[in-house]
């Protein structure tokens, strides 16, 4: 609800914020603490699971490194 300012929030795969696959598009991220995910306005932004990462929005080469970033960023 609020406006979208490209914020970039990460959150453990075991989070209760972890809404990928369940209500949110896309592949189900498993609830284990070594994954990660990241959210751009709301939407998954990028995933890691099992040391691999995935960026699943199309982005340009300056967001996609920041997000990256935000992904593995401990």
């Amino acid at each position: 609800r609020r406006p979208h300012d490209g914020s970039l929030i990460a959150v453990c795969g075991a989070d209760p914020l972890n809404l990928v696959g369940t209500l949110l598009p896309g592949s189900k991220v498993p609830a284990l603490s070594g994954n990660r995910l990241v959210y751009r306005n709301g939407l998954p932004a990028a995933v890691e699971i099992a040391g691999k990462q995935q960026v699943l929005l199309e982005l340009d080469q300056q967001e996609a490194g920041l997000v990256r970033e935000k992904l593995i960023r401990h």
